[in-house]
């Protein structure tokens, strides 16, 4: 009877042993997985904002060379209309105001 009752315990000790491993096995698994996406969302984002930075970098630098080329334009109304345009941020102005000087430029 004694050896009936150890091997029942030693089987109830042996089963909730293998029973809790699996749980932190899958435990861990879903940690893994949920680390994964964070870092991927992390990767997107980081992705997406230098996007953004370098289109402001972008923008910042053609407004600069249009405020370069206005200041050489020897007719100081359209350096005016440029710079106003410029600190506005009306690009349709601006545009055309830069293909008429790239026009005279080539000429």
């Amino acid at each position: 009877m004694e050896i009936s009752k150890t091997r029942s315990v030693s089987n109830t000790v042996v089963f909730s042993s293998i029973f809790l491993s699996v749980i932190c096995f899958a435990g861990l698994i879903h940690v893994e997985m949920e680390l994964h996406v964070q870092r991927h969302m992390l990767q997107v984002l980081n992705q997406q904002r230098e996007e953004k930075l370098e289109l402001r970098n972008t923008a910042h630098e053609d407004k600069e060379s249009v405020m370069k080329m206005s200041r050489t334009e020897s007719n100081k109304g359209k350096s005016k209309i440029i710079e106003k345009s410029v600190r506005r941020g009306n690009s349709f102005v601006l545009n055309k105001l830069l293909l008429k000087l790239t026009k005279k430029d080539e000429t």
